[in-house]
């Protein structure tokens, strides 16, 4: 054929190798290689010629039979300017209804160059698209992602403000979280029970002070004094001190005394001393 022959070639079905296989029963392989070496293998007996010199195409009817056309192959070789080949009609003895135009011999090694290299350019194009789209998404996702670390960081900073305000200057290594923490149960402690409610120790601490001893000389770090019970920590300088000062406090008609504790420390006698209330006016 020269190059003025139509791009799609239709020849009369006198031209080809046709025969109806039945496949109905056959197992369909899932790998189309597979798939064509089967139908090969049921047509090759039925072909006046060598498989290996035809080339031959398959469609399946609706009756579940598969009908085959083959060509032989020097004669597609003169074809190689067509874009398709195949038969203007299908022969009588074919009853399935089956539309000849599908029947296309131009597939595989025998398609048109051109066809081919369209067929890759459109490839190449698809892989060139979904590159780019993929690279779009990447950078969508890069800059979503860029902007979320701007935010956290964002809050972060906030966050660490909010800690420099309410938080007091402190040595501590424990993190600011858990210093608010500490923080607000601190206050809430202070803060849970109302003005109203707190007893009125004075009589009470005015009772204590009355019988220290006015000669003794002590250094008092915590006193301590409820509506039940009083604790004092006060360091003197000898034993004989510290159980003077006991048997004073002890004397008071408000209190009394419970078992002193004393020991020494840093070269002084540290005197814990607990008297419980008696229960007198406050």
């Amino acid at each position: 054929m020269n190059r003025d022959q139509p791009a799609d070639v239709r020849l009369q079905p006198e031209r080809f190798y046709w025969a109806v296989l039945d496949t109905s029963g056959s197992p369909r392989p899932l790998r189309p290689s597979s798939r064509r070496l089967q139908l090969e293998y049921l047509i090759e007996p039925l072909l006046p010629v060598a498989l290996e010199s035809v080339h031959a195409v398959f469609r399946s009817a609706p009756d579940g039979s598969t009908v085959a056309c083959a060509m032989d192959r020097e004669q597609l070789q003169e074809c190689s300017e067509a874009v398709s080949l195949g038969p203007d009609d299908l022969p009588e003895f074919i009853q399935s209804r089956l539309d000849p135009h599908t029947f296309d011999l131009l597939t595989g090694e025998f398609e048109a160059p051109h066809v081919r290299r369209s067929r890759s350019l459109w490839a190449l194009s698809c892989c060139a698209a979904l590159v780019v789209m993929t690279a779009v998404v990447a950078l969508g996702i890069h800059r979503r992602a860029m902007a979320e670390r701007d935010s956290l960081s964002r809050l972060a900073n906030a966050t660490s403000a909010v800690f420099a305000r309410v938080l007091p200057d402190s040595p501590s290594t424990q993190p600011p979280e858990l210093r608010l923490v500490s923080e607000r149960r601190t206050l809430e402690m202070t803060r849970r029970a109302p003005t109203d409610e707190l007893a009125d120790v004075g009589t009470a601490l005015a009772s204590l002070l009355e019988h220290w001893p006015e000669d003794l000389n002590a250094q008092t770090q915590s006193l301590v004094v409820t509506d039940s019970v009083a604790t004092l920590i006060t360091s003197v300088s000898t034993n004989e001190d510290a159980q003077r000062l006991a048997v004073a406090l002890d004397s008071s008609p408000l209190w009394r005394g419970l078992q002193p504790q004393i020991r020494q420390v840093r070269g002084a006698v540290q005197l814990t001393l607990r008297l419980e209330s008696l229960g007198g006016p406050r």
